[in-house]
């Protein structure tokens, strides 16, 4: 799976741009298993207080389709699979 991450995103996991070899099955999956590798600066930005939806300060897409438009957490996700990361508003 390729992960993409633009903002204080690429900061936190520390590349614009790399190949998740992981088995996720699941945005929510991901988003755990990054939460766990990289803490609390990233869940503050990816969840909501109550850990179970996605803050306002992210914008994920997979494939270019807005997650909150898809199944959100529940959406699944396959090895050819694009994640993108990025917060609402981003400059240079």
């Amino acid at each position: 799976m390729k992960i993409r991450c633009y903002a204080y995103f690429r900061d936190i996991l520390g590349s614009s741009s790399f190949d998740y070899d992981r088995t996720a099955n699941s945005l929510g999956a991901l988003l755990d298993d990054f939460s766990t590798r990289y803490g609390q600066p990233f869940r503050k930005w990816v969840y909501e207080p109550d850990g179970k939806t996605f803050s306002h300060m992210v914008i994920i897409l997979i494939n270019g389709k807005d997650a909150r438009d898809l199944q959100g957490l529940d959406t699944p996700l396959s090895p050819n699979d694009t994640v993108v990361l990025f917060p609402p508003l981003a400059g240079g």
